[in-house]
């Protein structure tokens, strides 16, 4: 009974922390997810800076973006600081999607996020650690200064992270 209770605590907590500060990254190249999912920020987010889309700019040719939608996020996007980082799922789609119209997308990734959501509430051993760490001023676009690749040069953002630590 008490491990239901935990368990179940646990999912609740996962899913506040995605509502709360989720943002989803969606990508045509899995290099681009894994790099994230790896916290390689080279090349999640500074070799593959020509590959995403421009939000203020539609780009059909993109092969990545990302939509935030945590409520807390978008409120503390206001008056943004570096540090700022979001928990992020990765979605992978066909080039296709880039193609699609804002709110086309919209349908498609409000579907494949109700299935991948569900798929990973159903894990046993689920926790908020399931969602990628995504330094959300370092998103191509989303301020000046990442367009100097010397912006991710800041080891309290840009974190070598759990993952690489664990394998090494």
């Amino acid at each position: 009974m008490i491990w239901d209770v935990l368990l179940l605590s646990w999912i609740d907590y996962t899913i506040t922390v995605f509502d709360e500060n989720g943002a989803v990254l969606v990508t045509s190249d899995k290099r681009i997810g894994e790099g994230l999912k790896a916290f390689d920020w080279q090349a999640s987010l500074v070799e593959s800076r020509a590959q995403w889309d421009n939000p203020t700019q539609v780009n059909r040719h993109a092969q990545v973006a990302v939509y935030v939608f945590g409520h807390a996020l978008l409120e503390q996007l206001v008056q943004p600081r570096k540090p700022l980082c979001a928990h992020s799922l990765v979605i992978y789609v066909t080039q296709d999607f880039f193609a699609l119209s804002l709110s086309e997308r919209m349908d498609y990734l409000d579907h494949t996020l109700a299935q991948q959501m569900d798929e990973l509430l159903s894990q046993d051993e689920v926790t908020p650690r399931h969602l990628s760490p995504l330094p959300i001023l370092g998103v191509p676009y989303f301020c000046s200064e990442n367009k100097h690749t010397h912006f991710y040069d800041d080891p309290y953002v840009f974190r070598s992270g759990r993952r690489q630590k664990s394998k090494g």
